[in-house]
Formats: structure tokens, sequence, C-alpha cells
């Protein structure tokens, strides 16, 4: 390492030249790195939401939700299931664990509901 510090402190076009070849190799190195430009994200959660027609009263909760979650529940391979109740309409979150395909648990959700 000595001889090279003595060598650019001597011949600074020398040591100038060096650092630019290294420099353009880098980019070149660079541009030509394989990347990837990301990873695939699947969503593994379903959403259904139960309308209900007319009023229903503050104490009274929709019955369609219970039927959906009870139907929903039996399939395997649920991570999270939540029920989430409003005026006219409820909502049933139904999440998976990972290793559950996606288009098999949107089938078997479908199906179920049907």
């Amino acid at each position: 390492m000595q001889k090279l510090a003595e060598i650019c402190v001597r011949r600074p076009v020398f040591a100038t030249m060096l650092i630019l070849s290294i420099t353009v190799v880098g980019l070149f190195s660079f541009r030509s790195l394989g990347v990837d430009s990301g990873f695939e994200i699947i969503c593994r959660r379903s959403r259904l939401r139960c309308r209900q027609a007319g009023r229903v009263a503050a104490g009274d909760r929709n019955r369609n939700p219970d039927k959906v979650e009870g139907a929903v529940n039996t399939i395997s391979g649920i991570d999270e299931l939540r029920l989430n109740f409003g005026r006219r309409r409820s909502q049933v979150f139904v999440s998976f664990v990972l290793e559950k395909n996606a288009d098999v648990a949107a089938s078997e959700v479908r199906n179920k509901v049907d």
C-alpha cells in the first residue's frame, strides 16, 4: 500500500486515471446488475358486506352476518374473523394464514356464502 501511495503522489495523473477507471467500471457494473423489482404481495383477506333493507333497532343485531360468519367459520386456514355492524349494513372480515392459496381461499368463501 505504501508503494501505491508513493506512485500516486509522484504521478497525480496516474492516480486520477486509476480512480476514473474504477468509477467507470463500477457504473457499468451497476447498470448491468440484475435486481428484482419487488415482491409479489398477495392480500389474504376477504371482506363480505351484508345489507339489510329497512331500519334495524339499536339493540337488535343483523342476523345475516351471523349466518355468514357461521358458514365461513368452517373454512380451514382462517387466521382472523371479525364482524363490524353498522346501521343498515354489516361487514365480515376474513384473514387467512400465509400458507393458504389466495385463489382457493376466495373460492371457498364464495362457495360457503352461496
